[in-house]
């Protein structure tokens, strides 16, 4: 990335839309290859491999219950359950290094009796870095 220049804040909604996503009915899924996207702090995410998918694309996951706050990275064919909220960059970013400042700004922010809600995360500020060229 290089030397940092600044950090800059910005609103959640300025960089990032949330995805629609039509729930699957887990307990009819058989095991399969498709990834399927859960609240976990660790596996990027991932609780179960699965025999289909609900979306294809790059996409950053946001746990909103459980591991609360957790944000990986997502690309190809794969699947969520209702305790992810799916974001779409508005502008071009790094999906990882998003992805990791995610985390860090929300995990301790937000827990389950302080639920995590779109609305909450779209008004979120969270603070990012600009490298220097």
């Amino acid at each position: 990335y290089g030397e940092i220049k600044e950090w800059k804040e910005i609103k959640i909604s300025d960089y990032f839309e949330t995805v629609k996503v039509k729930p699957l009915k887990i307990s009819e899924c058989r095991e399969g290859d498709y990834p399927l996207i859960s609240s976990c702090s660790g596996n990027n995410g991932i609780c179960k491999f699965i025999n289909t998918y609900s979306i294809e694309g790059e996409f950053i996951s946001v746990a909103r219950n459980g591991s609360v706050g957790y944000s990986f990275y997502q690309s190809n064919k794969f699947s969520i359950t209702t305790d992810i909220i799916l974001l779409k960059p508005l502008k071009e970013i790094d999906y990882c290094l998003m992805a990791m400042l995610l985390t860090e700004c929300l995990h301790s922010k937000y827990s389950y009796s302080n639920k995590l809600t779109n609305q909450k995360l779209m008004n979120e500020i969270i603070n990012i870095p600009i490298f220097e060229v």
